[in-house]
């Protein structure tokens, strides 16, 4: 006599019997899942993930490899970005193979990353630091130090063990870990870690224990209710001319950028609204002149949003076209990694034409760095009459309510 059986069985590749899996259908339907992944990645001959418990380290090293990149400049950075974002998430939780993984400690983690902390008191009698000190006094590791430094873009002086610190560095890092991150740094972390958690279950690695699959149900916070670092007071067309006048009369050679330079750097960034990286990849070959009209062109794998840009340069266009028959036509027009510092580039620049870099508003600060020339090209072209859609489509933004509501 048949009766019916209180757990579910399924068929793999490779075995004549049907495999036991559990009593509970939606169980079952994972662990089948996982069991035919297996059978075909042994099809293949590849490695059996499973088996091997894999630690978390391991599978990031490998997710970071797999995650497209194009080998340019701004994808590159992106990926890097999601792959220290995942390892602190993972170092902080102390999450060593994926059965750790649990929602509510990545939960708690993050909250009290936006928590505010004790002000820390420096002392009153140092006008500089070396990284260690500092570290202990933020209450940070010494390894944390330079991307703190370069998150924020603050000066330092010297390298190695001759680095140091000036108080001004130091009672930046003190006020922003005092306020503790906000809520864009923190989506930042949610979305990279479930952008991880997502590949190890898509791709079969490992299946999910219930705490692992609720992160990929966690929703992200409203950004704009907690902004950290904004970025919305445009330079006025004042500023901006000051600006140029006393870069071009600079003598000092900052991120490998003369004077002259650096002021071309600014008008096409202003007139084009590119990106430091993106401004970085332009070649002689980049610039497209139609009459009058001189247009910078870059392909889609060198743009941030992967679509292929054509911007049309205003007062500087006779500028350019004069500077590029000084150039190989095979290299960038500005070359060198000046872009990774673009931040304190402009920031000593402003500084030397009377610019205050951070202006204190109704709704808090404002930091004009090198991105905040974007904003000063939407309100340029907002001053000359544009129509939101206008500006839309040369900010190249996706959709008009981020133009209105950012810029």
């Amino acid at each position: 006599m048949r009766t019916e059986s209180p757990r579910w069985y399924g068929r793999v590749p490779g075995k004549a019997d049907p495999v036991p899996l559990s009593e509970n259908r939606r169980a079952a339907e994972d662990i089948l899942n996982n069991e035919l992944g297996r059978a075909a990645r042994q099809e293949h001959g590849l490695p059996d993930r499973h088996g091997s418990r894999q630690p978390l380290a391991a599978y990031l090293d490998e997710w970071e490899q797999v995650l497209p990149t194009r080998d340019e400049r701004p994808k590159a950075k992106h990926v890097r970005s999601l792959a220290r974002c995942v390892g602190r998430v993972l170092d902080g939780c102390g999450f060593e193979s994926p059965a750790d993984l649990d929602a509510g400690a990545v939960r708690k983690l993050l909250a009290d990353l936006r928590a505010s902390r004790s002000s820390v008191e420096l002392p009153a009698d140092r006008t500089e630091f070396r990284k260690a000190e500092l570290a202990k006094l933020l209450g940070v590791t010494a390894s944390t130090m330079p991307f703190l430094v370069a998150r924020h873009k603050l000066p330092a002086t010297g390298q190695g063990k001759a680095r140091r610190y000036p108080r001004a560095t130091a009672e930046a890092l003190a006020a922003s870990r005092g306020r503790g991150a906000g809520e864009k740094t923190s989506n930042m972390y949610f979305a990279a870690v479930k952008q991880f958690v997502r590949w190890l279950a898509d791709e079969q690695r490992v299946p999910l224990a219930r705490a692992a699959s609720d992160l990929l149900r966690i929703g992200a916070g409203k950004a704009d209710m907690d902004p950290r670092h904004a970025r919305t007071t445009p330079l006025t067309a004042d500023e901006f001319a000051r600006l140029i006048v006393a870069t071009k009369a600079s003598r000092d050679v900052l991120c490998g950028l003369t004077g002259e330079v650096r002021a071309l750097v600014y008008r096409l960034a202003v007139e084009t609204g590119y990106r430091a990286a993106e401004l970085s990849q332009l070649r002689p070959s980049s610039f497209v002149v139609t009459g009058e009209l001189v247009e910078a062109v870059l392909p889609a794998s060198a743009t941030k949003n992967g679509q292929e840009a054509r911007q049309p340069l205003g007062p500087s266009a006779g500028l350019v076209v004069s500077y590029l028959g000084q150039l190989p036509v095979s290299l960038p027009i500005i070359p060198g990694d000046w872009w990774k510092d673009a931040a304190e580039m402009i920031r000593r620049d402003q500084t030397a034409a009377g610019i205050p870099y951070v202006v204190e508003g109704p709704t808090g600060r404002t930091y004009r760095d090198f991105h905040n020339l974007r904003h000063t090209m939407v309100a340029f072209l907002d001053a000359a009459g544009a129509s939101l859609k206008e500006a839309m489509q040369l900010a190249r933004h996706s959709r008009p309510e981020l133009t209105a509501k950012v810029y």
